[in-house]
């Protein structure tokens, strides 16, 4: 059962992506159709695929090149505050990628403490701070995959949510595991 988990992912990674270019599907970017039909074939669907060393392996591994490879993505240029040509929009305004990326995370900061607050109140989730890191996470692998599939990484707009993403990764891990280390000592 293990060889045909790993057969069936290598076979469906390589299998959806052919199928959309082939039928032209572009309204649904080709991460969110993988992780559909990861849903489906897994443990939530017809449980076809199931966890193994191996996948593991492969989980990890590509988790951490993700990291690495959103790092690589990043175009310093457009960070500098000077009058950057390459930092104008395309309505010719100029743009500051992180300016606007640290507003758009803190405002992703505030909705993700309203709502954990909500669910508090609700019931349905009774540590407000925890609650609120898991909802301010962004799947950076979800929006790396789209932005290079709309080809707009290159713009500043691409530029300014590629940062959003990474600050709602990078920021969620670290309070995470500040959390974590918080709530052990306490036990």
């Amino acid at each position: 059962m293990a060889q045909l988990s790993l057969f069936l992912v290598i076979l469906l990674a390589l299998v959806i992506p052919i199928f959309m270019a082939r039928f032209q599907i572009s309204n649904v970017p080709t991460a969110v159709a993988e992780i559909i039909v990861g849903i489906v074939m897994g443990s939530s669907g017809f449980n076809l695929i199931t966890s193994t060393h191996d996948l593991t392996f492969l989980s990890n591994l590509g988790v951490i090149l993700l990291m690495f490879l959103s790092g690589m993505e990043i175009d310093f240029d457009l960070l500098q505050r000077k009058n950057n040509p390459k930092g104008k929009s395309q309505a010719g305004k100029t743009v500051d990628p992180l300016k606007t990326a640290i507003t758009a995370f803190i405002g992703i900061v505030v909705m993700a403490f309203v709502l954990a607050y909500i669910l508090r109140l609700t019931g349905l989730f009774s540590e407000v701070m925890l609650a609120a890191i898991i909802l301010m996470t962004v799947a950076l692998g979800v929006v790396i995959a789209t932005l290079k599939e709309k080809n707009i990484l290159g713009r500043p707009i691409g530029q300014t949510i590629l940062l959003t993403a990474v600050l709602g990764e990078v920021i969620p891990l670290l309070l995470l595991m500040i959390y974590a280390s918080v709530t052990w000592w306490q036990r």
